[in-house]
């Protein structure tokens, strides 16, 4: 993964709210989805690499997609991916936690394929 683009994460929310993905991008700072409870839709981060990005407590309703990004700091607590949720290609540099939360529906899949998880991950009721 090699960004082209450096933003904020101000910046990258704001794309997130639009709909738009994150597409070749290093992102500064906390990444806080958390703090615009009106995006649940989906999410497609792609070939970026994310410094801080945090999930907590948020339900989305649209298929999630981390696809050949390097996070060095996230978390998931409380998460629910009620209609998928996708993570490929991608390298966690720090303890991550995606306890109490996870769950889908309908069937939808939660994959997680060829990925490197530097700490230990924590699905604990997931």
């Amino acid at each position: 993964m090699t960004p082209k683009h450096n933003i904020t994460s101000e910046s990258a929310l704001d794309l997130i709210t639009k709909g738009n993905p994150l597409v070749d991008f290093y992102i500064s700072g906390k990444l806080d989805l958390g703090l615009n409870k009106n995006y649940v839709e989906g999410l497609v981060v792609k070939n970026c690499i994310i410094e801080n990005l945090l999930y907590p407590t948020i339900e989305y309703k649209g298929h999630v997609k981390l696809l050949h990004s390097q996070f060095l700091k996230s978390e998931f607590v409380f998460s629910y991916f009620t209609e998928g949720l996708q993570i490929e290609n991608c390298v966690f540099d720090s303890y991550l936690d995606f306890q109490c939360g996870g769950h889908n529906k309908n069937n939808t899949v939660i994959s997680i394929t060829n990925s490197t998880f530097k700490r230990f991950v924590n699905f604990f009721d997931c």
